[in-house]
C-alpha cells in the first residue's frame, strides 16, 4: 500500500497495470486503486493532475462513513429476502406500466442493481442486509431503465415523482454499502 498527501489528507492507494489504453483511478469500497497500462510509471503525474478528484472522493467516502457509523445490516433470509423483492417488483411494475423479463440475484463488486436492455434486472445479494424502503427504491430506480436507460435529468425526474428524497437515500445506500461489505470482510 502506497500513500501521498493532498490538502492535509494522507490517502492510501495501491497501483496495478492491466492492458487498459488509459490511466484511470478507482475508489472501490473506499480504496484508492490506480490502474496503470503497463511499462507506464507516471503514477506521481497521474495522482497529482486528478488531486482535486481524489480529495473530493475521499471526503464523500468519509462523510458517508460517518453518516452510516450508526447503521446495523437487516438480518433475513433468502427467502424472505426474494418474497421482498418480488412484492416491490410487483407494486412498481404496475406503477410504472413496465414488465421485466427476469430478476437474477448475484453478488456484484460495485452496485446494487443493473438493468439491462432485454429487460433482465440484476440484484445484488447484499441488498438482503438493506431496509425494505432501500430494496423498494433500487427496484424502482432499475425499473425506470426499461423506460429510460441513461442516468439523465428525465430518468432522475422520474425517479423523484415515486421517491422525492431519493438523494438521501442514495446516501443511504453508500453508507449501507460500507457496513456490509466491512462485515462481510471480516467474517
Amino acid at each position: 500500500m502506497k500513500k501521498i498527501t493532498i490538502k492535509d489528507v494522507e490517502i492510501s492507494y495501491t497501483v496495478v497495470e492491466r492492458n487498459v489504453k488509459y490511466p484511470r483511478l478507482e475508489l472501490k469500497s473506499g480504496c484508492l486503486v490506480l490502474i496503470l497500462r503497463r511499462g507506464i510509471n507516471d503514477e506521481k503525474g497521474i495522482l497529482i493532475k486528478h488531486s482535486d478528484w481524489i480529495y473530493k472522493k475521499v471526503m464523500e467516502i468519509n462523510r458517508i462513513r460517518i453518516y452510516g457509523s450508526g447503521i446495523e445490516p437487516v438480518i433475513r433470509t433468502k427467502d424472505l429476502f426474494k418474497e421482498t423483492v418480488n412484492k416491490y417488483l410487483r407494486l412498481s411494475e404496475t406503477e410504472l406500466g413496465v414488465k421485466s423479463n427476469k430478476i437474477i440475484f448475484k453478488t456484484m463488486t460495485s452496485k446494487w442493481g443493473s438493468c439491462s436492455a432485454k429487460g433482465t434486472i440484476t440484484l445484488n445479494n447484499y441488498m438482503t442486509g438493506l431496509p425494505a424502503r432501500l430494496i423498494a427504491y433500487i427496484i424502482y430506480h432499475e425499473l425506470v431503465h426499461l423506460q429510460n436507460r441513461r442516468h439523465d435529468n428525465v430518468f432522475f425526474r422520474k425517479v423523484q415523482k415515486r421517491f422525492p428524497d431519493y438523494k438521501k437515500l442514495e446516501d443511504e445506500l453508500a453508507a449501507y454499502w460500507f457496513v456490509i461489505k466491512q462485515r462481510i470482510e471480516h467474517m
